[in-house]
C-alpha cells in the first residue's frame, strides 16, 4: 500500500513539473531611428529581452514616421 502512495504522489509530481512549465520565445529587442531620405541610422536604444504577448505586441507594431525619421522596433 505504501509503495502505491509513493508511485501515485511521484506521477503527479511529474506531472506538475512537465505541465507548469510554459515554454516561450524570447528575443532581445531595440528601438532604432533612421533618416527616411538617406537610410542612414540616427539612433539606437540599448537592447531589452521581451517575451510572449510582450515580444507579440511589439513584433507587430508599425514603424513610426515622423519628419524625416523612421522609428522602428529591430528583434533578434
Amino acid at each position: 500500500m505504501k509503495k502505491k502512495y509513493i508511485y501515485a504522489f511521484s506521477m503527479i509530481a511529474l506531472g506538475l513539473t512537465l505541465f507548469s512549465c510554459e515554454v516561450s520565445d524570447c528575443k532581445e529587442c531595440e528601438v532604432v531611428t533612421y533618416n527616411v531620405n538617406t537610410g542612414s541610422e540616427i539612433s539606437r536604444q540599448s537592447a531589452t529581452e521581451y517575451c510572449g504577448d510582450n515580444l507579440n505586441s511589439i513584433e507587430n507594431q508599425d514603424p513610426v514616421i515622423i519628419g524625416n525619421e523612421k522609428t522602428v522596433w529591430e528583434c533578434y
